[in-house]
């Protein structure tokens, strides 16, 4: 409705200048890491990451000290981990696990004479993620989800810390940048 809209970072052409600028970083730094780390080629990738320190899109600079400080010598084994190429998804294993674990719970459930008929929307429920049978099949398609959603739910946030009087906790002081 408004005669113009002003561009975001985010959005329109700049946009999508910004991600091409992000994604060209990116590919500077997997070619010298990829070229086996020799100063040469780690220097030029540097010079080139440098340039974008001081950019005018905040992404873009923030980008480009992170990969400034990893193309620094002492920091060549991170860089080799951090940019290594990741191995391929086996979708069959994977499709494979999750239709056992379906089918075993789906015999549980058969087996289980006094759960009636309300046994097969459990195992319908618990298929796509919820259910009262327990079972949370989406949280299995990635073995990292499971891992995160079964530590936060074992991890306790300690209680807040009481105001005494009119003044608020003095918190310990820290550099953001540090």
């Amino acid at each position: 409705d408004a005669p113009y809209a002003p561009l975001s970072a985010h959005s329109g052409l700049r946009g999508e200048i910004g991600a091409v600028r992000l994604n060209a970083l990116l590919a500077v730094m997997k070619l010298a890491t990829r070229a086996g780390g020799t100063s040469h080629v780690v220097t030029q990738a540097r010079t080139v990451v440098l340039r974008f320190c001081n950019h005018s899109d905040l992404e873009t600079q923030q980008r480009a000290c992170e990969y400034s400080a990893l193309l620094l010598p002492e920091q060549s084994a991170a860089r080799a981990k951090l940019f290594a190429p990741m191995p391929p998804l086996d979708y069959e294993a994977r499709r494979a696990k999750v239709l056992s674990d379906v089918a075993a719970e789906m015999n549980t459930d058969a087996a289980n004479p006094q759960a009636g008929a309300g046994s097969s929307n459990a195992v319908r429920l618990a298929a796509i993620g919820g259910g009262s049978s327990g079972g949370n099949l989406l949280l299995e398609l990635d073995d990292d989800v499971a891992e995160s959603a079964q530590s936060a739910s074992m991890h306790q946030l300690p209680p807040p810390l009481p105001i005494v009087g009119a003044a608020a906790p003095v918190l310990p002081e820290f550099d953001l940048l540090a």
